[in-house]
C-alpha cells in the first residue's frame, strides 16, 4: 500500500491501482501473465518474512516482456522501522528505472504517512473495508479510520480516507446528506491542513463540494487531485463522473478510459463508463461493456445493475427486467437496485409490479433515509410527472447524493419540458 502510494505520485511513472494489484495478493501468479493482464512493462514481486522482531523483504522488479530481472535486492530492518524499509524499496526502484524526479517528488519518497505502526495497520484495514463499498463496510471503514486518527492525530491520509467514506455514503444514498457533507468537508480540509499535496484529500474535498453544488470548486479540486497523483484511478473516475453531470460525455469517456487503464480489473469503472454511453444514447456500447462485467463475475450485483440500466435506457425492458431482478436478488433488495427495477417495470408496462416497489420505498422512507432521486425514477417510470418533480425538488433541498445525475439521466427526459425541471437543474449548478 505504501509503496504504491509513493510511486503513483511520480509523474514519470504509471502505476496500477491498489484494487487491481491486490487482486493478485496471496495468489501464485506468473508475473508475465499478470503484467500482460494489467498492461504494464514491469512487475514488482517479493516476499515479506517477519522474524524475531525483524522484517526481511526480498524483492524483484521483472520485465514483463521476457520475465528478466531489471533489479532485485533484499532488505532487513527492525519491525519498528517498517516505514524506513518501504522508503528504501521505493528509492531503489526509482534508481533502477533511472527516473528523473522533481524536488517535491524526491521529498515525497522519503516522507512517511505516519510514525505509528498501529495507526497504519488500522488505516489498511479501513481501506480494505472501504474498497468493498457495501453500506456496512463503509460504515466500518469510518470506525477504523477514526481509530487510526486517535493513534496519530497528524495522519493526513486517514483524515482524507474518512472524508472519502462520507463522500461515498452520501453519493450512494446510504447517509443523510447534511451530516455526511459536513463531515466529508471537515475531514478533507483537516487532511489538506496537514498535507496540501495529498491528492486523495483534494478528491475527497471535491466530492463534498459536488454534493454542495459548488461545481466550479469541485472541478478545480478534481483537476488538482489527478495532477498530484496521476496514477490514482479513483480520482480520475470521480472526475469523469463530475464531467458527465454537465452532459460532457465525450470528455468524461476520455477520463474514464484513463481510469480503466490504471485499474483494469475494476468493476466500478466500466459500470460508470456504461452509464456515460447509455445517457449519450450510444446504447450498444453501454450494453456491450456491461455484458463484459457480468461475464467476468455473474455474482457481482453491479454487473447486473449496469446491464439492466443499459437495456432500460435503450428501451429494451424485456431484457432489462431479468437483469435487474438478478441484481435485486444478489444484493438482498438494496434500494438502488429496487428503484431501477421499479423504473423498468413502470416504463415497460408492468404497472402493478412498479407500484409495489413504489409503496415499499415510500414506507421505507418513513423509517430510514431513501434517496428522493431514486424514488423519482420509479415515479417517472409510472408516468407520475408531478410526483417525480416533487421528489427531485426534495432531493435538491436535501442535497441528496444522487441528484448530481439529474441532468445527465435520460430516464428523466419526460420531465425536461417542464419549467420545474429546469429550475431544479439550475439549482444543482448544472445550468447557468
Amino acid at each position: 500500500e505504501s509503496i504504491i502510494s509513493k510511486l503513483s505520485a511520480l509523474s514519470t511513472l504509471k502505476v496500477m491501482s491498489r484494487s487491481s494489484v491486490f487482486h493478485y495478493k496471496g495468489k501464485d501468479v506468473d508475473p508475465q501473465a499478470a503484467g500482460k493482464a494489467l498492461g504494464v512493462q514491469g512487475v514488482l514481486v517479493g516476499d515479506v518474512v517477519p522474524r524475531d522482531g525483524f522484517v526481511t523483504i526480498s524483492v524483484e522488479l521483472l520485465n514483463t516482456r521476457d520475465n528478466t530481472e531489471i533489479w532485485g535486492d533484499q532488505f532487513r530492518r527492525k519491525e519498528t522501522e517498517l516505514f524506513a524499509l518501504q522508503d528504501d524499496v521505493s528509492k531503489q526502484i526509482v534508481q533502477s528505472l533511472r527516473l528523473r524526479l522533481t524536488s517535491d517528488e524526491k521529498e515525497g519518497l522519503t516522507r512517511s504517512p505516519t510514525e505509528s505502526a498501529e495507526a497504519y495497520e488500522l488505516f489498511l484495514k479501513g481501506r480494505y473495508r472501504w474498497n468493498k463499498r457495501t453500506r456496512a463496510d463503509l460504515e466500518e471503514s469510518l470506525n477504523l479510520f477514526r481509530e487510526a486518527i486517535e493513534k496519530d492525530p497528524a495522519y493526513a491520509a486517514a483524515y482524507a480516507a474518512m472524508a472519502s467514506s462520507y463522500d461515498v455514503l452520501v453519493a450512494w444514498g446510504y447517509l443523510e446528506p447534511e451530516t455526511g457533507i459536513r463531515e466529508a468537508e471537515l475531514y478533507a480540509r483537516k487532511a489538506l491542513e496537514l498535507d496540501d499535496r495529498l491528492g486523495e484529500a483534494h478528491a475527497a474535498l471535491a466530492g463534498a463540494m459536488e454534493s454542495s453544488y459548488d461545481r466550479v470548486g469541485a472541478l478545480k479540486e478534481y483537476r488538482r487531485a489527478v495532477e498530484l497523483n496521476p496514477s490514482d484511478a479513483r480520482s480520475f473516475q470521480w472526475y469523469a463522473e463530475e464531467l458527465a453531470t454537465f452532459r460532457r460525455f465525450d470528455e468524461a469517456l476520455v477520463v474514464a478510459r484513463h481510469a480503466a487503464e490504471l485499474d483494469p480489473l475494476s468493476f466500478v469503472i466500466p459500470a460508470i463508463t456504461a452509464v456515460f454511453y447509455g445517457n449519450s444514447r450510444r446504447f450498444e456500447s453501454a450494453i456491450e461493456i456491461s455484458q463484459k462485467i457480468v461475464d467476468l463475475d455473474p455474482t457481482v450485483p453491479m454487473g447486473h445493475l449496469a446491464l439492466g440500466l443499459a437495456y432500460t435506457r435503450a428501451g429494451k425492458y424485456a431484457q432489462a427486467i431479468p437483469e435487474l431482478e438478478k441484481g435485486v436478488a444478489i444484493s438482498d433488495s438494496e434500494t438502488t437496485m429496487l428503484s431501477w427495477l421499479g423504473c423498468a417495470y413502470g416504463s415497460g408496462g408492468m404497472r402493478e409490479s412498479a407500484l409495489r416497489i413504489d409503496r415499499y420505498l415510500e414506507d421505507l422512507a418513513k423509517r430510514s433515509y431513501v434517496s428522493p432521486f431514486l424514488r423519482a425514477l420509479v415515479a417517472t417510470g409510472l408516468g407520475r410527472r408531478d410526483r417525480a418533480l416533487e421528489l427531485l425538488d426534495e432531493g435538491v433541498r436535501n442535497h441528496d447524493g444522487w441528484m448530481s445525475q439529474t441532468y445527465e439521466e435520460i430516464m428523466f427526459d419526460p420531465l425536461r419540458d417542464d419549467p420545474k425541471y429546469t429550475d431544479i437543474v439550475k439549482r444543482l449548478g448544472l445550468l447557468q
